[in-house]
């Protein structure tokens, strides 16, 4: 007898690439819940891509990242030094900063420090790691009145505002700053999404109200994240750079 011979037709998954990309974080007025928010996706964002991620803490006079990752504060004098002598490498850079579990921890601009970083410094040190490690996250803080917040602006390609569910006033500050920073800075609307903490049955709005006055605002992502026992539950934020 002849024995026929069938050909099965293997089909094999090529991984898919994803170009990495930048996420800011910033409020109003919400500094800490920022920090802790960025953070927590900064680890969340590792998890996902599975290789080194870069968390930049761009928060002026107060910086909290340092405490929330608990590493030790960045050499900012020699960075800054280095900078404007042209001679920054990015094994220079590694070795001021620090690293909590294959995150690369840019500890934030004290008091200290604050006159003698420039815009121009935090563009350069946000470039330096996008052609180093890729993935980037960066906490831009709070108000806009700062060069961390507009490096931020301006280096992400998603910028996550973060709104307190317990405060309307909170909410229309938000929107209003983005109104001003999209008529001034050049900044498009759609790199925003608003991220709504803090919701319960006592807070002052839910996100549906939040969505709906973001709507006539010409801002159409709102995504609320939920609180866990130790921070915060980001996989709706990961989905949207990420995926």
């Amino acid at each position: 007898p002849v024995e026929k011979v069938i050909e099965v037709e293997k089909i094999v998954e090529k991984p898919v690439f994803i170009t990495p990309r930048i996420a800011g974080f910033w409020s109003v007025e919400n500094s800490l819940d920022t920090a802790l928010l960025s953070f927590e996706f900064a680890k969340a964002l590792k998890q996902k891509v599975n290789s080194t991620v870069a968390y930049l803490d761009f928060e002026e006079l107060t910086p909290k990242a340092y405490a929330v990752a608990k590493v030790r504060r960045s050499h900012i004098e020699s960075i800054i030094r280095n900078l404007n002598n042209f001679e920054l490498t990015f094994k220079t850079f590694e070795n001021l900063v620090a690293y909590s579990n294959d995150i690369l921890v840019f500890s934030g601009i004290t008091i200290k420090n604050f006159f003698m970083v420039k815009q121009e410094h935090l563009n350069s040190i946000v470039q330096l790691v996008k052609d180093n490690i890729g993935w980037t996250v960066i906490n831009g803080g709070t108000s806009i009145h700062t060069t961390g917040v507009a490096s931020m602006m301006y280096s992400s390609d998603k910028i996550f505002a973060v709104v307190d569910a317990r405060s309307k006033l909170n909410l229309f500050n938000t929107l209003d700053s983005i109104n001003f920073i999209t008529a001034n800075w050049g900044i498009e609307k759609d790199k925003f999404v608003l991220v709504v903490i803090n919701e319960s049955l006592t807070s002052e709005m839910d996100t549906e109200f939040v969505k709906e006055i973001a709507k006539e605002n010409e801002i159409y992502s709102v995504i609320p994240v939920k609180q866990k026992k130790k921070g915060y539950i980001v996989q709706p934020l990961i989905e949207v750079i990420a995926e």
